[in-house]
């Protein structure tokens, strides 16, 4: 039956199964008009892109990220032993740009603006080197990189940077310092250990070899001191007769102290004070002696003249 007929018919009918059977023809009527829009949205879609701008590309278009210039350096070591000797090479990647200032920060407060420097480290250890380069168009660039220097390089030092001394009769200890293992000594008195015993005055220096060749040196003046040196003054306090002078005991006691003292007036007087005051009945020029003892039973004398005048 034609189905324009169908509905008409349907109305005029008005059973329960006539409205059953316009209900369904209604869902089919609207399904099929869905299924009609669709696959003409679905083909036009299909066939022609809308949204993309004519002559233009049918991927999406990205931007360059790729950097203008990335600094980039290395660097060898013309000597590993302190003082290590460093060169540093630019290997920047300059992408067709012309590279117009460089400059490092060699990691030990030292600063260059050359394009590859040459650089001395005096002390073993870490540092950071910074890199920073700049092109023609102001674009700007940093890297960085650590490097070690040698730590197997030896560095004594006997007893500190200064000469030192020491008593007679106490010898003292030379130490070249805590090194790298692996370190081999060679003194001037032909020891090698790390410490030696010396118990008199001289230069002595020290040479410290590591395994990868590096050597140092380091020496030391070493003066070895009298136990006792005696010394005194005198001050004539009166000008005339009886004359008194104040003496004073100025010896040098190296280690001990003095147990003993004995003057010698010039006049058959003596005394044991440390600082003596002695009275001249006559005048005339005496000659004035110390003598000093310390409890090791070491002795000094000393003896000055022209004391005491007319």
């Amino acid at each position: 039956m034609h189905r324009r007929v169908l509905p008409a018919i349907l109305r005029r009918i008005q059973t329960p199964e006539n409205l059953y059977l316009q209900s369904i023809h209604i869902r089919i009527t609207l399904l099929l008009a869905l299924l009609l829009t669709t696959s003409a949205t679905f083909v036009q879609a299909g066939t022609k892109d809308l949204h993309k701008p004519a002559g233009a590309p049918d991927c999406l278009h990205k931007a360059d990220t790729t950097p203008a210039i990335q600094a980039q350096f290395s660097y060898s070591f013309f000597q590993y032993c302190l003082p290590a000797e460093v060169q540093f090479n630019d290997n920047s990647i300059t992408n067709g740009h012309t590279i117009t200032s460089w400059q490092w920060d060699l990691g030990d407060g030292t600063t260059d603006s050359t394009q590859e420097p040459f650089h001395d480290y005096l002390a073993y250890g870490n540092y950071t080197v910074t890199m920073t380069i700049t092109d023609d168009s102001g674009h700007t660039s940093t890297t960085s990189m650590v490097i070690v220097i040698n730590t197997l390089t030896p560095n004594p030092i006997v007893l500190g940077p200064t000469d030192t001394s020491f008593c007679k009769g106490s010898p003292i200890i030379l130490d070249a310092g805590m090194q790298p293992a692996g370190v081999q000594y060679n003194w001037s008195t032909g020891d090698t250990t790390r410490t030696i015993q010396v118990n008199a005055s001289g230069l002595y220096y020290v040479q410290a070899y590591a395994a990868n060749g590096c050597q140092a040196y380091a020496e030391v003046n070493v003066t070895a001191k009298p136990e006792l040196t005696a010394d005194f003054t005198g001050i004539q306090v009166d000008s005339c007769l009886p004359v008194h002078v104040n003496f004073t005991d100025a010896t040098l006691a190296c280690g001990a102290n003095v147990v003993y003292r004995r003057w010698d007036f010039d006049n058959g007087d003596t005394s044991a004070l440390q600082n003596p005051v002695y009275q001249y009945a006559s005048g005339g020029n005496h000659t004035i002696t110390l003598t000093v003892t310390n409890p090791d039973g070491a002795s000094a004398k000393l003896s000055r003249s022209n004391y005491v005048s007319n």
